[in-house]
């Protein structure tokens, strides 16, 4: 159960070395070797000036941040950069609770459609969610690897978010 001091707030530049920790120790639960973790480096570091310029909220636990996600892209159609939850708190409903945030976000900001390329352990997660698979993208991280692409429709006649 998520704690009741919980609340998800705007990320500060100065969180992005927190948000990168967390992002790698949750990838590296799916059991990766260190040599595909330490090739996922760069691009699961998140940037200060991207927290600065771009929605990026964490889920704040009393002080200690144990979730985060990062939207990019212009409306009607963006792009969920980044989703992670701490490792030690992965399948607790965390995420549900961020991706239901970032659903809300994003239609207020205008947004029809979201996309996420995600890792292929986490598709399910997304899918379960009301995402809806669209085809496969390479990875950032590693040559000749290809990961699911997904997307979120926003627009309420065609928005089927489970209320898990």
């Amino acid at each position: 159960m998520i704690a009741l001091q919980a609340e998800i707030r705007r990320a500060l530049p100065g969180e992005a070395a927190t948000l990168s920790a967390i992002a790698l120790r949750s990838k590296a639960l799916w059991g990766y070797d260190a040599a595909f973790m330490e090739a996922c480096r760069a691009p699961l570091t998140v940037d200060p000036e991207a927290i600065a310029k771009c929605p990026f909220y964490v889920l704040d636990e009393g002080g200690t941040i144990t979730g985060f996600y990062g939207l990019s892209g212009q409306p009607p159609r963006g792009e969920i950069e980044f989703l992670f939850v701490a490792a030690e708190r992965v399948r607790s409903g965390r995420g549900q609770q961020l991706v239901r945030h970032f659903l809300a976000l994003a239609r207020s900001l205008g947004f029809e459609e979201m996309d996420v390329s995600a890792d292929p352990n986490a598709a399910d997660f997304y899918v379960a969610m009301g995402a809806v698979r669209i085809g496969e993208v390479p990875s950032d991280a590693i040559p000749n690897r290809l990961i699911p692409r997904l997307r979120f429709a926003l627009l309420t006649d065609r928005l089927t978010v489970p209320s898990v």
